[in-house]
């Protein structure tokens, strides 16, 4: 009988630090993930739009998507192309379906992140930064719910990582990566306008100032000789080796890709005379001149350093903290730029040199996108460059490691550093939601995505909406409450069936009426003239959500400001979004 031999693997302990990071990383984005859902009025919005082409009939999809904040430009509608195909997977409309893309690709950027970093760090460093981006309490927070823009790190990064694929001699599948590059641009510029603006110039000035593989000329050249001889594929400078250049069908391709993604847009704008297009100006232009430059520089410093401390350490710092705004700048944010500029003038791998740029460029152009918005930079704008900061502590590691005995001193206590003070930043997050489970007035200080955050959740709207169902029976409902609760408490009766009817069917059961309102206010908030009006037959606390029951004082009160669900609600968020496939029937009219 032969002797079988079996060869010895060699357990590599980083990976497996990383795949622990990994599997916790994964842990902590669906820890109570449908009842700890965020769903907020732009929620319940997207949800009310895929609910509709789902319900019809994809034409019912609209060809353009959310609104860019204080502009009348609307963003391409790939996101709820995303959502509609979750729903059409699992055929669930619960509110945590439409969350799914956003948790699938928030999962998927730890180990895009990993290959994006290998391109330049070696795998003990790129191991280090996914865990990091694991177990990132930015991240992980921008991870649990639905938005537009909360999957743009996973699209930047692999726009970039199909950039630099293209951009290698080397690469065997050049299409492929062209293709890869095209619709990753087109997804991302479409998730956030910072993206549509940051994206594109990155991409041109990458390209006219990118190393070329062993020396050879510039990109300007290229795209000079380029001009004058599109059907060439090489070049021979004075003095240099034959070199190919950019192929014009690559050109073509990733155009096309970019177009193809675009499609949507280009048809509305076809049935409405351009009107998104010229929005797209005048949002620019309403961007940047709000407020005083001076005032704009001052807030976008804090905001940046902020947020930049925040992915580092999981801190979440107020916005006029000054010490910490310092020290992060002076720690980490400049050591890390003069870094990259250190090691790219010293960089001699073509390939790592692109690194180099791509992540000094993704740097400053954001840093002059940002500026002029400082007194709007809200921190989802921030995940543009979300693995930026995480980047240059890479570098600043290297460094250290390069030119210091004592970085290896130095290197582990700050790598503790940011992998426990994010773990502890998510677990007093944790803390504060599991708070408002049971409290009236809970700490809402860690949830900083919003720009004002009272502690409610999916589950508070879940209870309150059952509560209605069960307390109305077959009678018509009509509530009243802030407009932050309007939209989803809407959602949340019609997906418990409470109380729907026929648009303009009167309901022979009667009506019942309902005022929705924060624990801690009460009905102050509501209508000053509630109480009035109306008297209060029973009330249901759900922690920080407060349900009344309420009945007309007379027969000639009326229930002006209700809002009834058997309004056509969802007809009337289409029609916000301007055209629907449905409606290319009308192009040739035109």
């Amino acid at each position: 009988m032969k002797n079988f031999h079996f060869k010895k693997v060699k357990y590599d302990w980083k990976f497996g630090l990383l795949g622990a990071a990994f599997a916790f990383g994964i842990f902590l984005r669906v820890y109570h993930f449908s009842d700890w859902l965020f769903f907020k009025q732009d929620q319940a919005r997207d949800a009310f739009i895929v609910l509709q082409a789902y319900q019809k009939g994809p034409g019912f999809l609209p060809l353009l998507g959310a609104r860019a904040g204080g502009t009348d430009l609307l963003l391409g509608p790939v996101y709820y192309y995303f959502q509609y195909l979750a729903v059409l997977l699992v055929h669930n409309i619960h509110p945590t379906t439409f969350a799914m893309p956003d948790l699938f690709f928030g999962v998927l950027s730890v180990p895009l992140f990993y290959l994006f970093s290998k391109k330049y760090f070696s795998r003990g460093w790129s191991l280090f930064l996914a865990s990091a981006l694991a177990l990132c309490f930015f991240a992980i927070e921008y991870s649990r719910f639905a938005w537009n823009c909360n999957s743009l790190p996973f699209f930047t990064i692999l726009y970039f990582c199909a950039l630099l694929n293209v951009s290698d001699p080397e690469n065997k599948r050049p299409v492929f990566w062209t293709i890869t590059a095209g619709l990753s641009l087109a997804i991302a510029t479409q998730l956030h306008f910072v993206a549509f603006l940051g994206l594109p110039a990155i991409t041109i000035f990458f390209f006219f100032l990118k190393s070329p593989a062993g020396g050879g000329y510039s990109y300007w050249q290229k795209f000079i000789f380029w001009l004058k001889n599109k059907d060439a594929t090489t070049a021979r400078p004075k003095g240099q080796d034959s070199e190919k250049i950019s192929n014009t069908k690559l050109v073509v391709v990733f155009v096309s890709s970019v177009i193809f993604v675009y499609l949507p847009w280009i048809l509305n704008d076809l049935l409405a005379s351009w009107r998104n297009t010229k929005a797209l100006f005048a949002a620019i232009n309403i961007k940047t001149s709000r407020g005083s430059l001076l005032v704009d520089i001052i807030l976008g410093f804090q905001n940046f350093t902020n947020n930049w401390l925040t992915i580092l350490s999981g801190y979440v710092p107020k916005i006029n903290s000054f010490l910490p705004q310092t020290l992060v700048c002076l720690a980490f944010i400049l050591p890390g730029l003069f870094i990259n500029i250190y090691f790219l003038k010293k960089e001699t791998n073509p390939n790592k040199k692109n690194f180099l740029l791509l992540s000094l460029l993704w740097f400053v152009i954001y840093l002059i996108v940002f500026l002029p918005i400082g007194d709007q930079l809200r921190p989802r704008y921030i995940l543009a460059i979300l693995m930026l900061p995480m980047i240059y502590l890479g570098y600043i590691f290297v460094y250290l490691s390069r030119k210091m005995n004592r970085g290896r001193i130095i290197i582990p206590i700050l790598a503790a550093l940011v992998i426990l003070g994010n773990l502890w930043g998510t677990y007093l997050w944790f803390g504060q939601i599991k708070e408002a489970q049971v409290s009236q007035d809970p700490l809402t200080t860690r949830t900083f995505i919003f720009k004002s955050e009272d502690g409610v959740v999916l589950r508070h709207l879940s209870q309150a909406a059952e509560y209605i169902k069960e307390t109305c029976g077959a009678r018509e409902i009509r509530f009243i409450t802030l407009p932050d609760y309007f939209k989803p408490m809407d959602y949340m009766l019609r997906y418990n069936n409470a109380g729907i009817e026929s648009p303009g069917v009167k309901n022979p059961n009667g009506i019942c009426y309902y005022a929705i309102a924060h624990s801690k206010s009460g009905l102050d908030k509501i209508r000053q003239n509630i109480n009035d009006n109306f008297s209060v037959v029973s009330q249901r606390k759900f922690a920080v959500i407060a349900v009344f029951q309420i009945e007309p004082s007379s027969e000639n009160t009326t229930d002006k400001g209700f809002y009834n669900i058997t309004d056509n609600e969802t007809n009337q968020e289409a029609h916000a979004i301007n055209h629907s496939w449905n409606d290319l029937g009308d192009l040739g009219k035109k």
